[in-house]
């Protein structure tokens, strides 16, 4: 199974943009999509800057890892970077919260079957 960065795991599992995605079949009205839009917006641009260092931690660990020693099979991976931890910490609530804010803008109905569709994504990786 090929493994996917952090950063790549975060968008696929974004609600947010689940919802968009599916505001047809959600029935959303023009008003609920332009909240939805306008919190994807405050996501984004919270979360550009943070995507970006993520990216420049990911090139250096694989920088580090192509000149590192090389490990026999049985070696432990190496241990976490902790300033991509706290990144992915940090994305990961700004993700939650927008999220939530999103939930808020639907209704009852249209709550639950957004919930199933982005436990579907999240699920069966198909975002």
């Amino acid at each position: 199974m090929k493994e996917i960065g952090p950063e790549l795991e975060l968008r696929l599992a974004n609600g947010v943009n689940i919802i968009i995605a599916h505001a047809r079949q959600l029935s959303l009205t023009s008003e609920q999509l332009s909240r939805v839009v306008t919190i994807k917006r405050r996501l984004d641009s919270l979360n550009t800057p943070l995507m970006r260092e993520l990216d420049s931690l990911e090139r250096a660990n694989r920088e580090h890892d192509r000149v590192a020693l090389p490990r026999s099979r049985g070696d432990l991976p190496p241990p976490p970077n902790p300033r991509m931890e706290r990144t992915l910490d940090v994305l990961r609530t700004n993700m939650h919260s927008a999220e939530e804010d999103a939930y808020e803008v639907l209704s009852g109905a249209q709550l639950q079957q957004a919930l199933q569709l982005v436990k579907e994504a999240r699920v069966i990786g198909d975002w």
